[in-house]
C-alpha cells in the first residue's frame, strides 16, 4: 500500500495508525451492552481490522467504512441484497474513484481496502 512511484520524487508514506487493545474494547461494550439490551453477553460483541489507503480516506471518514464493513459482516438481514463484503469493498472504492474524478484532475490516488474478522 502507498505511493511506490512518488518515492522517486521524496514522497514518503506515514500511515494513520490506532492500536486498540481488544479485552478493553470488549469491557467497554460490556457496559454498553447491558444498559442497552439486557439479553447480549460480551460473547456477542464482533470485531474486525480494516486496513484502507489515503485514497479511500480521503473521502470517507474511518466510521463510515467500519459502518459498511460491518453491515456485510454482522448486521442482520444484510445480505438480502445479495451483497458479500467482497461487494461492499469494491462500492467503497468505485465510490473513492468517483469522488476522485469530481475534483476534475487527470490524476487518482492509489486506493486500497483490506478487512480481517477477528475472532476470539
Amino acid at each position: 500500500m502507498g505511493d511506490h512511484d512518488a518515492r522517486k520524487v521524496g514522497v514518503i508514506a506515514e500511515p494513520a495508525i490506532e492500536v486498540l487493545s481488544i479485552p478493553s474494547l470488549k469491557l467497554r461494550g460490556k457496559e454498553l451492552t447491558n444498559s442497552t439490551n439486557a439479553n447480549k453477553s460480551i460473547d456477542d460483541i464482533e470485531l474486525f481490522a480494516v486496513s484502507a489507503s489515503d485514497g479511500l480516506l480521503d473521502f470517507m471518514k474511518p466510521i463510515d467504512v467500519a459502518k459498511h464493513v460491518a453491515s456485510s459482516l454482522y448486521l442482520e438481514n444484510s445480505n438480502q441484497d445479495g451483497q458479500s463484503l467482497l461487494v461492499h469493498c469494491e462500492n467503497l472504492v468505485f465510490n473513492a474513484s468517483g469522488a476522485w474524478q469530481d475534483l476534475g484532475m487527470n490524476y487518482r490516488d492509489d486506493i486500497t481496502i483490506a478487512v480481517r474478522k477477528i475472532f476470539g
